[in-house]
């Protein structure tokens, strides 16, 4: 397989990096007791509080968080560093708002809830940077099924598990900081405008399949 372009070489490096993560992640959380059975696991995300503000932390959930903190801090220096691009705005209020949320919740001890969170936008990344690979080497045969499979892991992980636990972080534990509910609001909103970027990141998605059905070139506009 040979890489046509620098950013094909830091594509395969951004995929290498969200494999190791998914990999690490999984390992972590796999068997915790609010890992979701939506993401691998065989919990429920509505204990993911349990125990707060004391909880007892697996091993190694402080080392994966802080490998998911230093990795996205990266992506936000780099993407205000590098040349713009078309996305500019809705990939900076992305990165902008992902540091935020996972620097607050290690300050505020919740990184149960975090990294659940951390982990299935690892998975799916992991997956959009392999297919961002091969659509610029001499492989663009493997482009077409490994989109395939953003469309269904961005569908069910980030589409409909993510949004069913925002739900469940809204419903099930509003009593959890007590006397400091504008927390858990703030915490939800952020979230809730994280899965809005993601329809509409789905809507691209789909209309670059119809493109390439109807015309046969893969372009989103």
């Amino acid at each position: 397989m040979e890489l046509r372009s620098k950013k094909a070489a830091n594509q395969l490096f951004q995929c290498m990096c969200m494999t190791y993560l998914s990999a690490f992640g999984y390992h972590v959380l796999k068997d915790e007791p609010y890992m979701p059975w939506g993401l691998g696991g065989n919990g429920d995300y509505s204990k993911v509080f349990k125990d707060h503000p004391y909880p007892v932390h697996t091993p190694y959930l402080k080392e994966y968080y802080m490998c998911g903190i230093s990795y996205h801090l990266g992506k936000l220096i780099l993407h205000f560093t590098n040349p713009r691009e078309n996305d500019f705005v809705e990939m900076g209020l992305h990165h902008t708002v992902t540091i935020y949320l996972m620097f607050g919740s290690y300050m505020y001890n919740v990184w149960e809830c975090g990294a659940v969170i951390c982990f299935l936008h690892d998975v799916t990344d992991a997956i959009g940077s392999l297919c961002k690979v091969t659509s610029q080497t001499d492989c663009m045969k493997l482009t077409i099924p490994i989109f395939g499979g953003i469309l269904l892991s961005w569908g069910w992980i980030r589409n409909i598990v993510f949004p069913s636990m925002i739900y469940s972080i809204w419903v099930d534990n509003r009593n959890v900081f007590p006397g400091t509910n504008y927390v858990l609001e703030i915490y939800c909103y952020l979230l809730s405008l994280l899965v809005l970027l993601h329809y509409f990141w789905y809507y691209l998605f789909l209309k670059i399949v119809y493109s390439l059905v109807t015309t046969g070139t893969g372009e989103d506009e």
